[in-house]
C-alpha cells in the first residue's frame, strides 16, 4: 500500500513534475523568448506553410471515448495524462484525483486498480504498463517509474530507475516523452535518449516491435524522421507578433498511425494580451505524411492534443468544472487509411524455410516474401524486405487483410497475393489461373546471373550451379545458400532429389539436401558461379538430374 507520506510529497510536486493540460498549456511567460519568426518564412511545400493570418481548414476529430473524472477545485478545465497504446487503446491517468482508466480500442473503458503511484508525463505499452516520472517511495528524490494495470502486480511498481536530470524534467510540454525502439526516450529535452527500457507487467525487461525512433525539429522548423534522416518535413510558420513561447516549451513532433507523423503548436496571441500566461489562440497541427507532403489544420476549439503514437493521436477536452472528461481521434482522412487497431505481434521466428507456394506463411522466406513486403509497405512504410516472413510481415498481411475485405488469417493465399501484386510482379501464368503465383515468378533479376532453366523436366538432366549440401535439413550453411540466392532474385529450397548434386560436392551419405539453381547451359552455370563467387558464396558447377519438380 502507499503510505501517506508518499502521497503528500507526491501532492507538493504536482506541479513540478508533471505536465498539466489547461487551457493555458499554450500560453506562456513573461520574458520568455517569442515564437514569433523575425525573418522571412523557409521555403516550404504548400500544405507545410501555416500563417495566423490564414487559419488552416479544422481538424476532423472522430469521438472516441468518456470517462467520469471528478473535477478538482480551481483546475478548470484541467486535462488528465493520457497515453495511446499500439493497438489504438489508451490509458487515462488523473494524478490528483489518484484515477486511472484502461480504454479499449473501440472506446469501451475500465477503472484501473488503485496505483501505489501515479506518473507524470506517462506512456504506456501492451500489458498493460505505464511509465512515467514518480516520486521514489522513500521520497528523497524522482525518477522514471513502470507501473502494472493489469495481472498479479495491477497497481504496483515493477520497475523503477533515477532520472539521468532531474533538472531537465521539472517542467515538460505534452509529449515529452514517447516509446521508441530501445524503450521510453525522451522527445523533448534530449531527443532519443532512452530514460528506461520496456517491461512487462511482471517488471520483466522485454522488446517490442513496430515502434519508431523519436522525431526532431530544428530552429528553422525543419522535422526529421530520427530512423530515416533522409526522411524530413520543412514547415513555414508565420505566428501572430504578440505570440510567445510556452511555458514549458513547445511540445516535439510524434509518431503517428499508418506511418504519418504529427507537430502541434499555436499561431495566434494569448487570449488576453496583458496576460501572457492566458490561453494561447488559434492551436494548429501539422499531419506529416512519409512521402515529405503534408497538411496544416485548425485544432478544434476546447480540444487539446494529448498524446501521439504508432497507435494514433488523441484529443481531450473537460467542459469547465466538468466530471466527465472525452477523447477524440484525429479522424483517418487527415493521417491516411488504417485499421482501427493494430493486431499483435505473433511469436519470432526460430528458423525460416524457403517456400514458394501458397499460402506463404510465418516463418516462411524467399524471393516471393520479399515481394509481399514490398507491397506492404503501403500499410507500413518501416517494413523492411529482406524476404523473411517474421512477425511485423505477419501483422502487416493482417493489417492488409482487413482493410482489403479479406479472410484476416495472417496468410498470404491466392487472394490476398493477388490484391497485394495484382499488375505489379512479372513472371509466366504456367497454370492459366489469371494470377502470377509465387513459383511461377521471373527470377534473376540481377546483373551477371542468367536466368534460370525453364524447360526442366521431370527426371531430365540440366545444368546447375550446386551452393550447398548437408544431411541435416536444418543446417545453417542451406539457409545461408538459399539466402545468397534469394538476394539475386532465385527461388531454390533444399532438396534431396537432385542426383549428381551432392556427388558433385563430395557428399558421401544416403541421405543429402543441397541447394541448387539450374541453368540451360554449361556457359550459364558458369557465369553464374562466377557471380556468386564475387558475392562470397561458394559453389560447384555440376549437371544433375531433377525429380522433384512441381
Amino acid at each position: 500500500m502507499q503510505t501517506s507520506s508518499t502521497r503528500s510529497i507526491r501532492r507538493v510536486l504536482t506541479g513540478v513534475i508533471g505536465v498539466a493540460v489547461t487551457a493555458g498549456s499554450f500560453g506562456a511567460i513573461a520574458g520568455t523568448a517569442a515564437a514569433t519568426d523575425s525573418t522571412p518564412m523557409a521555403a516550404a511545400p504548400p500544405g507545410l506553410v501555416v500563417s495566423y493570418t490564414a487559419p488552416p481548414p479544422t481538424l476532423v476529430l472522430t469521438p472516441y471515448a468518456n470517462m467520469e473524472i471528478p473535477a478538482v477545485p480551481d483546475r478548470g478545465t484541467f486535462i488528465p495524462g493520457v497515453a495511446v497504446l499500439a493497438d489504438g487503446g489508451a490509458v487515462v491517468l488523473d494524478r490528483e484525483a489518484e484515477v486511472a482508466y484502461l480504454v479499449g480500442s473501440d472506446g469501451s473503458t475500465a477503472p484501473a486498480p488503485a496505483l501505489d503511484a501515479y506518473p507524470s508525463s506517462i506512456v504506456a505499452t501492451a500489458g498493460p504498463v505505464v511509465y512515467g516520472f514518480i516520486v521514489d517511495p522513500p521520497g528523497d528524490g524522482f525518477g522514471v517509474g513502470a507501473v502494472a494495470l493489469a495481472g498479479p502486480n495491477a497497481g504496483r511498481v515493477v520497475s523503477s530507475g533515477p532520472a539521468p536530470d532531474p533538472s531537465l524534467y521539472l517542467e515538460l510540454p505534452v509529449g515529452a516523452l514517447g516509446n521508441g525502439p530501445g524503450g521510453v526516450v525522451d522527445r523533448s529535452r534530449s531527443p532519443g535518449a532512452v530514460l528506461a527500457g520496456h517491461v512487462d507487467t511482471a517488471g520483466t525487461p522485454v522488446t517490442i516491435e513496430g515502434l519508431r525512433a523519436p522525431l526532431t525539429i530544428t530552429d528553422t522548423n525543419l522535422v526529421t524522421d530520427g530512423a530515416n534522416p533522409e526522411r524530413s518535413w520543412q514547415l513555414a510558420i508565420e505566428r501572430h507578433p504578440e505570440a510567445t513561447a510556452p511555458y514549458a516549451g513547445e511540445s516535439p513532433p510524434a509518431p503517428g498511425v499508418g506511418g504519418t507523423s504529427v507537430y502541434w503548436t499555436s499561431i495566434g496571441p494569448p487570449s488576453q494580451l496583458s496576460d501572457p500566461l492566458s490561453p494561447a489562440l488559434q492551436s494548429v497541427i501539422a499531419v506529416l505524411q512519409p512521402d515529405g507532403t503534408g497538411q496544416w489544420y485548425s485544432i478544434p476549439e476546447g480540444w487539446f492534443p494529448v498524446s501521439s503514437d504508432v497507435g494514433g493521436t488523441l484529443f481531450a477536452r473537460r467542459p469547465e468544472g466538468s466530471g466527465v472528461v472525452e477523447l477524440a481521434r484525429l479522424d483517418t482522412a487527415a493521417t491516411g487509411p488504417a485499421p482501427a487497431a493494430i493486431p499483435p505481434l505473433a511469436a519470432q521466428c526460430d528458423d525460416y524455410e524457403f517456400n514458394n507456394q501458397y499460402p506463404l506463411r510465418r516463418c516462411d522466406s524467399g524471393p516471393a516474401v520479399r515481394i509481399v513486403q514490398q507491397q506492404l509497405q503501403g500499410i507500413d512504410p518501416d517494413l523492411g524486405d529482406d524476404g523473411f516472413f517474421g512477425p511485423l510481415t505477419d501483422r502487416a498481411v493482417r493489417r492488409f487483410q482487413e482493410t482489403d475485405g479479406l479472410a484476416v488469417d495472417g496468410l498470404v493465399g491466392r487472394n490476398t497475393w493477388r490484391a497485394l501484386t495484382e499488375g505489379q510482379v512479372t513472371g509466366s501464368d504456367a497454370d492459366g489461373s489469371g494470377v502470377i503465383d509465387p513459383s511461377e515468378l521471373e527470377q534473376a533479376a540481377v546483373a551477371g546471373f542468367p536466368p534460370v532453366n525453364v524447360t526442366m523436366s521431370q527426371g531430365g538432366t540440366t545444368w546447375a550451379v550446386v551452393l550447398a549440401g548437408s544431411a541435416d535439413f536444418e543446417d545453417p550453411a542451406l539457409l545461408a545458400a538459399m539466402n545468397a540466392a534469394s538476394n539475386v532474385g532465385y527461388s531454390p529450397g533444399p532438396t534431396d532429389c537432385d542426383v549428381g548434386a551432392a556427388q558433385a560436392l563430395g557428399i558421401d551419405s544416403e541421405i543429402v539436401y543441397t541447394v541448387s539453381v539450374y541453368y540451360a547451359s554449361e556457359a550459364d552455370a558458369r557465369t553464374a558461379l562466377a557471380a556468386f563467387a564475387a558475392r562470397g558464396q561458394t559453389g560447384v558447377v555440376a549437371q544433375v538430374q531433377t525429380f522433384c519438380l512441381d
